[in-house]
C-alpha cells in the first residue's frame, strides 16, 4: 500500500467539479477547491498549488515552511522533503519537527502548520516561509501572491492557537518577495500550537469588524430573491460611492438607495413589498425607487427587523408607535402597528420564526406578564418561556432544521452551562461543542447564520475553545451536525 493512503481507500479517486475535496492519490493527495478556482496535489515536497482560472498559466506555486526557531536565535532548517498522510478530509505533511495539515472549504485552502514542542532559544517563535511560482507582496496584515500573467492570490485569515484554542498574538511578515515569516508570542501557551493561514482569490475580502470599503461598520446585511446584496450602518461611503448608511451591491458596483437613512441603521430585512431598515426612531421601506416612512414613528431604536410575507416584526428600545403603545416589539401589518400582548420590560436584539412562532432574545426579563429570562416565544396570542432563559442578553437568533440557535453574552441557559452559544429543539437547550470564548475580554456572539448546510457564528470573539490534537481535521462538531464556523 503506498505510504499515507488509508486503509480502505481508494488508489485513485476524482474530485467532484463543484464541491472542495481532498482526494487519497497514489503517494499523495489531490486538492480541488472549485470556490476560489485552485486545486493542487501533495507529494513528498509538501502542497503544490495551480490556479484553474480560464486564460491562467497552469505553472505550479507553494508555500512551504523552511525554518522554525526562536527571533534572538539561530533558526533550525527542516528537511526538504518528508511523508504524506490522508485523514478523511485532511492531507498531512509530516517532517521532523513540524507537521503541515491541508484542508478544504468554500473559504479556500487552508494550510495549517503544527509545531509540536516549543524550540528553545530567546523571543518570540518564528516560522520561515518560502514562496515558489509566485511574487509575494505585503496586502494589509497579510500576503499577496502575484501568479504569472496576473492572477493575484491572497494568503491570509491567520490564526495561531495554542492546544486548547487560545489565541495567540502573531502576525504575518513579507521579507521579500520569496520570503515570509510568521512571528508569534507564545508565551504560557499550551503546545502544540497551530498556525492557519488560508489561500484564497485575493477578490474575496474578509469580512472583519467593518466591511472594506465601508466608511464605517456595518450592522446589518440581506440579499433579496434576485441576489442582490444589501448593507447597513453607520457608513456615509462605500468604496467611492456615496451612501447614507445603506448601499446595495448588484455583483459588480456599489449604488447608493435613494437618499439613503437619517441615522446609523441598525436592522434590515426583505419582505414581499421590499426592503426595510431601521435605525433610531427611524423605520422605513424601500421599493425599489424611493423610501417611505413606515406608520407611525417609533420613539426609540428599532435593533431587529424580520419580514413574513408582508407582515414586519420589529424589536428594539421603543415603546410607542404614534400613540399605541407597543413595549419594545411591534408588528405592522401594512396598515398599522399592533402590540405583541404587553411586549417587552427591556430591549430586544434579535427576532427569528418558524411555524406559526416568532422569537425574539434581548436584555429583557419578562415577555407580557410571563417570566422569560432574556427570550421567549409569542404564538401568535400569547408569550411563553423558553425553559427558564438565559443567564446574560441574547444578541442573536437564527432556525435551522426545526431548531433554534441563540448566541449572545450568555454562559447559562435553560439551567444548561454553554458558552454563549446553544440550540433549543423544542423541549429543552443543549451546548454547541464547547462553545465560543476569548482569551480576555468581553464575548458575545452577535450574529448567526447558516449557508450551505453550516452555522456559522460572527461577533466579539476568538476560534472555539476546543483542543485541537495534532491529527485531529474538525474545529468543532455539533452533535453530529456539520461544523460551526466563526
Amino acid at each position: 500500500m503506498p505510504q499515507g493512503v488509508e486503509a480502505g481507500a481508494p488508489r485513485t479517486a476524482q474530485a467532484s467539479d463543484t464541491s472542495p475535496a481532498v482526494v487519497p492519490i497514489h503517494g499523495g493527495a489531490r486538492i480541488h477547491c472549485p470556490s476560489q478556482q485552485i486545486a493542487g496535489t501533495v507529494n513528498a515536497e509538501g502542497l503544490w498549488l495551480t490556479s484553474t482560472t480560464t486564460g491562467t498559466n497552469a505553472a505550479r506555486f507553494r508555500v512551504v515552511a523552511t525554518s522554525l526557531g526562536r527571533e534572538f536565535s539561530a533558526p533550525a532548517y527542516l528537511p526538504p522533503t518528508g511523508t504524506v498522510e490522508v485523514q478523511g478530509d485532511v492531507a498531512r505533511f509530516v517532517r521532523k519537527g513540524l507537521i503541515e495539515e491541508y484542508r478544504v472549504s468554500a473559504d479556500g485552502v487552508q494550510q495549517d502548520f503544527l509545531v509540536e514542542t516549543s524550540p528553545a532559544g530567546a523571543g518570540h517563535l518564528r516560522l520561515g516561509l518560502q514562496v515558489t511560482g509566485a511574487l509575494a507582496e505585503g496586502f494589509g496584515t497579510d500576503a499577496r501572491l502575484q501568479l504569472p500573467r496576473g492572477r493575484p492570490i491572497a494568503y491570509r485569515q491567520l490564526h495561531v492557537t495554542d492546544a486548547f484554542g487560545l489565541e495567540l498574538p502573531s502576525g504575518l511578515h513579507v521579507v521579500s518577495v520569496d520570503r515570509l515569516s510568521v512571528v508569534m508570542d507564545d508565551t504560557g501557551a499550551t503546545y502544540p500550537v497551530r498556525v492557519d493561514p488560508t489561500f484564497s482569490d485575493a477578490s474575496w475580502v474578509s469580512l472583519g469588524r467593518s466591511l472594506p470599503g465601508a466608511g464605517s461598520y456595518v450592522n446589518a446585511a440581506v440579499a433579496d430573491a434576485s441576489g442582490s446584496l444589501y448593507i447597513a450602518g453607520n457608513f456615509n461611503m462605500v468604496g467611492d460611492t456615496a451612501a447614507e448608511h445603506v448601499a446595495k451591491w448588484d455583483g459588480k458596483r456599489w449604488s447608493a438607495l435613494g437618499t439613503g437613512m437619517i441615522s446609523p441603521v441598525h436592522a434590515l430585512a426583505v419582505a414581499d413589498s421590499g426592503l426595510y431598515a431601521g435605525g433610531y426612531r427611524e423605520l422605513s421601506q424601500w421599493n425599489g425607487a424611493s423610501w417611505t416612512g413606515v406608520g407611525p414613528t417609533l420613539n426609540g431604536s428599532v435593533y431587529a427587523l424580520v419580514a413574513v410575507g408582508d407582515v414586519l416584526y420589529a424589536a428594539g428600545t421603543f415603546s410607542s408607535a404614534g400613540t399605541t403603545r407597543v413595549s419594545r416589539i411591534a408588528k405592522w401589518d401594512g396598515v398599522g402597528w399592533a402590540p405583541l400582548g404587553e411586549g417587552l420590560d427591556d430591549a430586544g436584539y434579535a427576532l427569528a420564526v418558524s411555524g406559526g412562532n416568532l422569537y425574539v432574545g434581548g436584555a429583557f426579563t419578562h415577555a407580557g406578564e410571563v417570566s422569560a429570562n432574556r427570550i421567549a416565544r409569542w404564538d401568535g396570542e400569547r408569550w411563553w418561556p423558553l425553559s427558564s432563559g438565559a443567564s446574560a442578553v441574547v444578541r442573536s437568533l437564527v432556525t435551522w432544521n426545526g431548531d433554534l440557535y441563540a448566541g449572545g453574552d450568555f454562559t447559562l441557559i435553560g439551567g444548561v452551562q454553554v458558552n454563549r452559544i446553544a440550540r433549543w429543539d423544542g423541549e429543552g437547550w443543549s451546548p454547541l461543542g464547547t462553545g465560543l470564548t476569548r482569551l480576555s475580554g468581553a464575548v458575545n456572539v452577535s450574529a448567526l447564520t447558516v449557508v450551505g448546510g453550516e452555522l456559522y457564528a460572527g461577533g466579539f470573539l476568538t476560534k472555539p475553545r476546543e483542543p485541537k490534537p495534532v491529527a485531529s481535521p474538525n474545529r468543532m462538531e455539533v452533535h453530529g451536525r456539520p461544523s460551526v464556523r466563526d
